[in-house]
């Protein structure tokens, strides 16, 4: 059953009292209610030219009558009119109560049943009052409201509310974007910023984060509170770890000393002998004009003292030799002892 209103559908009926209207036949020149379609409700007027009756009326083709469903209102104190004797016009209308129109400013009302909306023509704006919801989806499932306080974005079915975008970002700011709480870039960084300044990026290899952290319960495994000093460290220390060890320790940095010496090749020359010796071939690198050369380049020998190309120097060529020294790994007073390794690149001084 639906609601249809149709265009001059006029007929006369001579019911009395406050039963279903006995349709008559159109009126010259209307068309009778069977426009309205068996079963289907519609709005309609009655008056025999003193009382008078509108309401919401239901047709049966069938002995063709339109029953009273729902008065709307009627000379007989908005109740049903009981007719006596003689014809009467009954038609289709609109009642007044049941139009939307556009009011004097071209504004349009949407009227709950306890909340509104307008189309508000000067502000080119559909608003919402409070409490009022926009709603989506056949199960009621998304809805966005204002309840006077706060506004709301709610997903109440099973699904996920998803934020897309084909363009350069998502970002969220105050009301006049001129504070920044998040900006998240589909194919680059995503970041949180504080008060107007950035604190938190992801980059391609990490994160990145600018200012303090404050890091409570573990990291990859490991308890803060339990292996990070509770004291900074000295100039010249840096934090290690000891897989044995329940907590981290400050230590010394070792000694590093680099040795350099620099040659002039003549055409062909692949053998370069320095000077001091060689300590350990490990800790050696050999540039050929400042590119640092591959093991399948050149041959380090610690017993020969040499470096030998494998393939000729050019005249002029500039070849660099470089060996890095310093304490071992273990046994210094303070420094970092065996089986401790470096934790991270804080050093003080």
């Amino acid at each position: 059953m639906a609601l249809v209103v149709a265009d001059r559908v006029q007929e006369t009926t001579t019911t009395t009292g406050t039963g279903t209207y006995v349709l008559a036949g159109a009126k010259d020149g209307f068309q009778s209610f069977a426009a309205i379609g068996n079963g289907n409700t519609t709005y309609y007027a009655c008056t025999d030219g003193t009382d008078y009756e509108v309401g919401i009326g239901t047709y049966t083709l069938s002995g063709t009558t339109l029953a009273r469903t729902t008065i709307i209102e009627s000379s007989n104190s908005d109740a049903a009119v009981n007719w006596g004797a003689g014809s009467k016009d009954i038609f289709v209308t609109l009642p007044a109560s049941k139009a939307t129109f556009l009011d004097a400013s071209g504004d349009f009302t949407l009227v709950g049943a306890s909340y509104n909306a307008v189309w508000d023509k000067s502000n080119n704006a559909l608003e919402f009052a409070d409490n009022a919801k926009a709603i989506f989806g056949a199960g009621s499932d998304l809805q966005i409201y204002h309840n006077g306080s706060n506004s709301y974005i709610d997903e109440v079915g099973t699904g996920s509310i998803f934020l897309r975008t084909d363009g350069n970002a998502v970002i969220i700011t105050n009301s006049t974007g001129t504070k920044v709480s998040g900006r998240f870039f589909p194919d680059s960084i995503a970041d949180l910023w504080y008060n107007g300044s950035l604190k938190f990026q992801t980059e391609n290899t990490g994160v990145r984060v600018y200012g303090d952290l404050a890091v409570t319960g573990t990291v990859d495994g490991v308890d803060i509170a339990t292996n990070i000093p509770s004291s900074l460290g000295t100039a010249g220390q840096v934090l290690t770890v000891n897989s044995g060890a329940t907590a981290g320790e400050w230590a010394s940095l070792p000694s590093v000393s680099l040795a350099e010496q620099e040659f002039t090749a003549t055409s062909g020359q692949t053998v370069f002998t320095v000077t001091g010796g060689i300590t350990n071939a490990d800790n050696v690198s050999v540039y050929l004009n400042g590119s640092k050369l591959f093991s399948t380049d050149v041959t380090i020998s610690a017993a020969a003292n040499t470096v030998t190309l494998a393939t000729g120097a050019t005249t002029g060529d500039l070849i660099t030799v470089t060996e890095v020294a310093g304490a071992a790994s273990g046994g210094s007073s303070g420094g970092v002892t065996t089986g401790k390794a470096i934790a991270m690149a804080i050093v003080f001084g």
